[in-house]
């Protein structure tokens, strides 16, 4: 796929002002109507209705994953997966 790619960097805490990492996830996809991605947050909740957990990010349509997010403790990203993973023999 000519011009297709996509990246991923991180800046460490001890690099930003705040003392917080940077995370930053490009999958170089195109926009489409509609669009391939929706917004999901998913709560864990323990018996008494506390929160344990919090996680906010994107979705690919259809799939209850976070592909795209962060958590109270980490944030993780993706990239697209263009590979060569066809071989021919003769």
């Amino acid at each position: 796929m000519q011009g297709s790619g996509s990246n991923s960097w991180v800046i460490g805490a001890n690099h930003t002002a705040h003392g917080k990492p940077i995370l930053a996830s490009d999958p170089h996809l195109a926009s489409l109507i509609p669009t391939i991605f929706y917004c999901f947050e998913a709560v864990l909740l323990n018996d008494n209705n506390e929160v344990l957990n919090r996680k906010f990010g994107v979705a690919p349509d259809g799939l209850p994953t976070i592909s795209i997010g962060v958590s109270d403790d980490f944030a993780w990203g993706s990239t697209a997966s263009y590979v060569d993973n066809k071989d021919v023999y003769y």
